[in-house]
């Protein structure tokens, strides 16, 4: 949106501070749902069988299964929702069009929604998104529905992200808190010291019949965290030649 468009010169003056809590209420709920998912991402793709073989990773089972289900409801609040009394992307966007006073104004964002075309772009998860909701976490019924995949989550969040930045005029949003932009996250950290404290750091050195075994069932995340755990130790990294992009187990 360029900069000439702001949302105070080209809204309702009347209704630019409900305009300003709705937007700021949704961007919170995608600043959840994305950092959500940045954390279930990283449980997921950890290796914990190999970094962690003896545990039964109680704790990280019920950590990833209560991130996915927050990513659910956060995408079923935002995105699938339709209540009449409810927030949501859609209602959000149908007011702030209704609210727009500045005809070129309007006519740019009406051609960005166009490009984000959010409600065809989210349309073959929005049953899946109701199913899972009315199904196990929001009732309990014996059929279970279709599990969604994190990486259609992901999509969806990305989505909603586009679409609020569109409606955002000037300000350009983003969906991380700014600590997640940067290499090691607390995340990080804290399954680094799984890794710090495995008979696997030392592997190469101590073992490398086994560790040629086992090198090439690392993730790319696990790879990238094995490597940083070993600098920090002093030890040289592994090469990367047998990374992928295959998911852990948690």
């Amino acid at each position: 949106m360029p900069a000439k468009y702001k949302a105070r010169k080209s809204l309702d003056p009347v209704w630019i501070r409900r305009y300003w809590k709705q937007r700021d209420i949704l961007w919170g709920e995608i600043v959840g749902l994305r950092t959500s998912l940045y954390l279930l991402e990283r449980i997921i793709a950890f290796d914990f069988r190999l970094f962690q073989p003896q545990a039964q990773n109680i704790f990280w089972h019920t950590t990833a299964n209560s991130l996915y289900e927050s990513c659910v409801m956060s995408a079923w609040r935002i995105a699938v929702d339709s209540g009449p009394d409810l927030l949501t992307l859609s209602k959000f966007k149908a007011q702030t069009l209704a609210h727009i006073t500045d005809p070129k104004a309007k006519r740019r964002v009406l051609l960005e929604l166009k490009n984000v075309d959010f409600e065809k772009s989210i349309e073959s998860v929005r049953e899946q998104i109701r199913n899972l909701r009315h199904s196990r976490y929001g009732h309990l019924r014996t059929t279970l529905p279709v599990h969604l995949e994190v990486k259609d989550l992901g999509e969806i969040a990305n989505k909603c992200l586009s679409l609020l930045n569109v409606l955002s005029f000037e300000v350009v949003l983003h969906a991380l808190p700014p600590a997640y932009f940067h290499w090691p996250s607390d995340i990080d950290l804290i399954l680094g010291t799984i890794v710090s404290r495995s008979d696997v750091l030392e592997m190469p050195e101590k073992d490398p019949a086994k560790w040629r075994e086992i090198s090439d069932t690392l993730t790319q995340y696990s790879r990238s965290l094995f490597n940083w755990c070993r600098r920090q130790h002093g030890l040289a990294e592994i090469g990367d030649n047998a990374a992928d992009s295959r998911g852990g187990n948690v």
